[in-house]
């Protein structure tokens, strides 16, 4: 988990437009128990790409409480 979190982080760091990074970040704080930072991702990824299976998932995750 922790190599994945460190790539994941790079991926975004490189290319902050790059939504599977923010998802992944997004899936791995969520498994973490950091929901501030998986909504924070989550969110990211929704405005750089609003459409999509991937974007209906973030969504409810976005929606759950």
């Amino acid at each position: 988990v922790d190599k994945a979190l460190e790539y994941q982080k790079k991926a975004a760091e490189i290319d902050p437009n790059f939504a599977n990074a923010h998802y992944g970040l997004a899936t791995i704080y969520k498994k973490s128990g950091n929901m501030e930072m998986a909504k924070k991702h989550l969110k990211e990824y929704l405005r750089l790409e609003p459409s999509g299976y991937f974007s209906r998932m973030a969504q409810q995750e976005m929606d759950a409480p």
